[in-house]
Order: C-alpha cells, then structure tokens, then sequence
C-alpha cells in the first residue's frame, strides 16, 4: 500500500465511521473472552491473542483498547483494517504481586463509533513464596525485623476494645531483647510483647486502644512507641493513630442525634501574603431528635480559628453557625488548606471535617 492509498484509507475510514454512527461494528471477534487458567505469580507474563475480521465493506481503524489496570497491555495495529481482512489484539497479562482470581476488561474503539467491543481476560494467580525482606520489610536492627510500624485504627469507642497487631522476626542466630517506650502518649494504648525473642522466632507485638466508659478523652489519639534492641535505641518508631469517640451502640436508638454540616469548605479565595486575615463561616445542623453534643474541636493549622468549641450542645432540629478566621500566613505563598475536625455524639457519623482553604500571594 503506498502512503498517499494509506493516508485515505485512514480518512475514509474515520469518516465513514462517523457516517455509521450507532451501527453494529464490523470488527468481529473469533471470541471476546479468555481464561489464563492457573498461573504463577513468578511465572512471568502471560498473553493471548484475539482474533478478529473486518466483514464490512469499508476499512475499519482501531483507534485505541484501553484495560481497567495497568497490569494488563494490548497490543495492536494501527493501520487500517481493509474490507475482508483479518488481524489480532494481543493482550498481555502481568501477575507479580497480584495472586488471586483477576478479570480484566479491555474496551476497543474504532473508526465506526458504534461504542466499545469489549473484550475481557480472567485466571487465577497461585501466590510466589516471599522473602522475610517482604514479609518484614520495616528492618530494626540487629536482626529484627517488622512488618509494619503504622497502624491506623480509625475510631476508638469508649467502653470497648481496638486491638491490631504488629508481626515480627528474628533472623539473627542470637536471643534479641526487646524494649518499646512511649514517645508521644494518649495514656489509652496498652502494649504485650516478649521481652527477649529467641534466634529465628516470630511473633506478634499487640496495640490495644481500651478506654472506659467514662473517658472524657475525645478526638485525635497519636502514641509514638521508639523501639530499642539489647538495650541500644534504634532509629525505627512505631505510630498508632485513632479517632476516640462515644460508643456507637447507640445506633438502634429511638432517640439519636444526627450531625450534618451545612458546607464541607470554607473558600477564602486570594488573600494578601502576611497580611490581614479573612473570615468566613459554616453551620451544624442536628437533623436527629436527641440534643447532639460536640465533644471536640481540632484545627490544623494554627493561623486558622473557629468559634466552636467541644462542650457545646445544639438541639434536636437546630443549627449551630460557627465563624472561621483565616489569619493571612507570612510563611507559605500559593495554595493553602487546612482543616477543622469536629467530634460529636452523633452515633452514626461522630468526626466531620470542613476544608478551608485559600491561595496566598503578593
């Protein structure tokens, strides 16, 4: 085909597919979907191909075949697809770190404009054995070795019991002493672990969060544990972080509260950098029928203030409206965001956060 016959049937093809719009597509497909069967993980990449034919009467452009992930690839001809003639779409499937049952979808759009043919691949991945690096990639030192050093538990009910778990290693051929002290303490977090791990063993270091049912503690919880070995400290930390709030039992109530916020953002727009400040303001609305109690109020930043406070209390069916003042920042030039965090009573959404945001300059 010389480049001037190429050139037209690519135009030709485009146009006679918007000529055709909402038509059946003449691309058709030996088959659209396809089973891997059962692969490994470390197996490397596997790929099939589909087959196709154009059974029309006018060259047909595929135009692109896009996938749902990133794991998966199609590869295919840009040229066009002359009336009669055939062709594939190769699609290639990669399984490294992905074990499991997978389906993929892939979407191809061509010169018809008749909507995507989709096509789809599917199997079941047989999981690779890891490493110890992988399984604990948080090295300590000395032969210690974690699985993570973060656990966020979300909300913290009083009256009840958040437990998580940190795994860990010893691969060294020595008994390791283990020594974990708080750097930052909420006063609620409770620790059990061994105080010598013997060479080779594995275990579990437990985090419990257990306040009363009396605490009065509300809002962010943050403890920082420093992890020492044979007595020397490391540089590793280990953060838990929750939301401590009432007890969400309360659910099946007759009588609940029910906060709703009467705006998610506060919008200063363009402020003058350093100097002045803004104001703004948005509404707490209870939409339950029990009085809703605010527990606490957290500001991000402190150049942000708001006029509500924890203790406050609002009526079933009524609206608290609450000022926020921006006090321009002289530290920080271009797009500004914080946040005020509001814990309350409510049993079904206790924490709601309201954005405020701005764009420093000159």
């Amino acid at each position: 085909m010389n480049t001037l016959h190429y050139i037209y049937s690519i135009v030709a093809a485009i146009f006679m597919g918007i000529s055709v719009a909402g038509a059946q597509s003449h691309l058709t497909f030996d088959e659209t979907g396809h089973s891997f069967g059962t692969i490994r993980e470390d197996g490397g990449k596997v790929s099939y191909s589909f087959h196709y034919s154009n059974t029309g009467s006018e060259p047909i452009v595929i135009l692109s075949a896009t996938t749902t992930c990133g794991c998966t690839v199609a590869a295919y001809d840009r040229k066009p697809i002359m009336a009669g003639q055939k062709g594939e779409i190769s699609i290639t499937f990669d399984p490294m770190d992905r074990p499991g049952a997978f389906s993929k979808e892939i979407r191809v759009f061509t010169s018809e404009k008749t909507g995507p043919i989709k096509l789809s691949v599917s199997g079941d991945v047989i999981a690779r054995q890891k490493s110890i690096d992988e399984l604990y990639p948080v090295f300590v030192g000395d032969g210690l070795r974690l699985d993570e050093n973060f656990l966020a538990f979300s909300y913290v009910e009083h009256g009840k019991t958040t437990r998580s778990t940190i795994k860990y290693v010893n691969t060294s051929d020595k008994s390791l002493r283990l020594r974990l002290e708080p750097e930052k303490s909420s006063g609620l977090l409770k620790l059990e672990y061994p105080a010598a791990i013997p060479p080779g063993a594995r275990g579990e270091i437990t985090v419990t969060y257990a306040p009363s049912a009396a605490s009065r503690v509300y809002g962010t919880l943050h403890d920082l544990l420093r992890v020492y070995v044979n007595s020397r400290k490391s540089d590793t930390l280990i953060s838990a972080t929750g939301i401590s709030v009432d007890n969400r039992d309360r659910q099946d109530d007759k009588y609940v509260p029910k906060a709703e916020l009467t705006k998610n953002i506060v919008k200063f727009g363009a402020v003058k950098y350093g100097e002045g400040e803004s104001s703004g303001s948005f509404g707490i609305t209870n939409t339950g029928n029990a009085p809703l109690n605010i527990r606490a109020v957290e500001i991000s930043e402190p150049v942000i203030e708001a006029t509500v406070h924890g203790g406050e209390k609002i009526a079933a069916g009524k609206t608290l409206t609450a000022g926020v003042r921006l006090k321009h920042p002289a530290d920080h030039y271009g797009p500004f965001i914080g946040r005020v965090r509001i814990i309350t009573d409510d049993p079904f959404r206790p924490m709601r956060e309201i954005k405020v945001t701005a764009i420093i300059g000159d």
